[in-house]
Formats: structure tokens, C-alpha cells, sequence
């Protein structure tokens, strides 16, 4: 007999195994402030480098009125936020990070936005600091949340239209294959990804839509740039990476185009999953 799958906790002893696993390797915790604040450039790039007909984008584009306040949940550096601003009433943004918060209040001084909130504050536990909205969207925040259930009720009792929500199909590190096995004698525990999402929605009694559509293509200016990435997957304290190895490793894993290094295959695909409350 096949036992049913208990999803909310699948989900919970997932993120909390990847996060023992990682907090093991690195020999201790890392400080979140510390790990969001070495994103800030990257996610900067990806918001600059946003384009109209990125998949999610595109959707989200599509279920906007112009009348629509729009919350975004864990909004990052903006890349969501900022760009669909110019086409609904109003934005509110959500991020726990001060690093993330700063680089959003800046992007939104950059463009000369006024109708984007920034809210310094932690999903679920913060939700109560935001109002409801037509539309919500939470792009790949939901990775190291354990307690998925209420989180993801947060997003429906302050949803009023549509929620669209987007999380990867592979695990952000499946594309290195045996190298953590290799390097730290035990393959890496994954992370919760879009089919894990749509196993917690059902749990809750929500059913929603799931379309699988291409993420965005990563690339990196340089190997010893990749290298500093998958040093950080892998959770080496960045004095105790081997580097050298790495880039030996990994070079036969990206293509060159435009000066660049690119991360193409399987593993980029997204989900886009959305619901629609009446």
C-alpha cells in the first residue's frame, strides 16, 4: 500500500535537513543579514536586466488592472516590485533583510517610484504590518521557511484577486550532480521545489494551476566568480573554499556567450503557480 503524502511536513523536514546540512559543513550558523548582503549586487543585476517577456514577469503583467495594489513577499532587491509599479496603483514590498530593504528604497530613488512601500518585516510572522491586496506574488522566498502552511494562508487571506507564486522545479544546486557527494561525502539535501508547493496548497485546500516555464538564464562574468557561488551551495566559510578544484570542477558545465558564463539545462526550469480567489 502507497501511504499518502504528508506535504506540510515534507516540506518542514526538508528546509530544516538542507539547514542542519549546511549549518554542519559551514561548522556553524550563517548571519542572515551577512548572506543577504553578499546578494545585494546580483539581485540589483537581475532587476536592471528584467525584460518584458520574462516568463513570470509576463504573467504577473497580464493579471494586473491598473487600479491593483499588488504586495510582493519577500521582494528582494525589487525585481518584481519595481518593475510592474509603473502598471498598477500601488506596490507594497515585504523583505526581512535590512540589505535587501536599503537596495529596494534605492531602486525605487533610482526610477523615481511613488507608489512602492517598502515593509521591513519576516513572512508569516509580519503579515499583520501589510493590508490586503488584489494581486500577490512571492518569486523564491519560500526556500528556507519550514512552517509552509501558514505562510502560504498568510498569502491567501490577503489575497483578494490572484496569487501567483514561482519556485524552482530542480533543487538550486542539482545542476553540480555528484560534486557535494564528492567534496563533503554525502550528496546535498534539496530544497523544496514547485511540486513540493503544489503538495502544501492542496494540503490546505487550495488547488492550484502549474505551469512550468523557463527560469532565468544566470551568468557569470567570470569562472572565479561560479566558483565563489558553488563555494557558497556547498557552504565553505569563504577562507576554506577550494577553489582551485572548483573551477576545474564546474568549467566543463557552462557554455561562453557574449563574454559571459552561462548556466544552461534542465535545472533552470520555474513554476509559475497561481490561484484565483473570488
Amino acid at each position: 500500500m502507497i501511504e499518502p503524502i504528508d506535504w506540510l511536513d515534507r516540506w518542514r523536514r526538508t528546509v530544516i535537513e538542507r539547514q542542519a546540512q549546511a549549518d554542519r559543513w559551514r561548522g556553524g550558523p550563517a548571519r542572515e543579514d551577512d548572506f543577504w548582503a553578499g546578494s545585494v549586487a546580483r539581485f540589483r543585476e537581475l532587476t536592471a536586466n528584467m525584460t518584458d517577456d520574462e516568463p513570470f514577469f509576463a504573467t504577473l503583467r497580464a493579471a494586473v488592472r491598473p487600479d491593483d495594489t499588488v504586495l510582493d513577499v519577500g521582494a528582494g532587491a525589487g525585481r518584481y516590485a519595481l518593475t510592474i509599479a509603473p502598471y498598477v496603483r500601488r506596490v507594497v514590498a515585504i523583505d526581512p533583510s535590512p540589505a535587501m530593504c536599503e537596495a529596494l528604497a534605492l531602486g525605487i530613488a533610482d526610477r523615481g517610484l511613488r507608489n512602492v512601500e517598502v515593509v521591513r518585516g519576516r513572512w508569516p510572522d509580519d503579515a499583520g504590518l501589510v493590508g490586503s491586496a488584489d494581486v500577490t506574488i512571492c518569486a523564491h522566498a519560500m526556500y528556507w521557511s519550514p512552517e509552509i502552511g501558514p505562510f502560504l494562508r498568510a498569502i491567501n487571506e490577503r489575497t483578494r484577486r490572484e496569487a501567483l507564486l514561482t519556485l524552482r522545479v530542480h533543487s538550486v544546486d542539482a545542476w553540480l550532480g555528484d560534486l557535494p557527494k564528492r567534496l563533503r561525502g554525502e550528496g546535498r539535501v534539496p530544497e523544496p521545489v514547485a511540486l513540493d508547493l503544489v503538495g502544501a496548497l492542496s494540503a490546505i485546500g487550495i488547488w492550484p494551476d502549474l505551469r512550468i516555464v523557463p527560469g532565468y538564464l544566470r551568468s557569470y562574468g567570470s569562472l572565479d566568480e561560479l566558483a565563489a557561488h558553488v563555494a557558497t551551495l556547498l557552504a565553505f566559510p569563504p577562507d576554506d573554499a577550494p577553489l582551485d578544484f572548483l573551477r576545474e570542477q564546474i568549467q566543463p558545465l557552462v557554455s561562453e556567450r557574449e563574454g559571459r558564463l552561462w548556466l544552461d539545462g534542465p535545472w533552470r526550469l520555474a513554476g509559475i503557480v497561481s490561484w484565483r480567489n473570488a
